[in-house]
């Protein structure tokens, strides 16, 4: 798989599987997003910006995971 690429698997229950290809391979599990595609800026190596590809579960959990990291970092073990 290259970077962006994107594979697919629907269950009869509605939950949707997503492997998707970043600079390592993501998968994410959905029921509440549907078999959309959006993109995501990367910056390469040069320091350039490209427009890559990506699933919208994929977008939508970047976009709320860094309360869930400052919750990890505050939480007491």
């Amino acid at each position: 798989m290259g970077k962006g690429d994107c594979q697919t698997l629907f269950s009869d229950q509605g939950v949707i599987a997503h492997l998707w290809k970043d600079s390592k391979e993501v998968l994410i599990l959905s029921r509440c997003h549907k078999d959309e595609m959006g993109t995501v800026e990367r910056r390469q190596q040069a320091g350039t910006k490209i427009n890559v590809p990506c699933p919208e579960a994929i977008k939508a959990y970047n976009g709320c995971m860094g309360g869930v990291d400052l919750s990890d970092e505050m939480s007491v073990i």
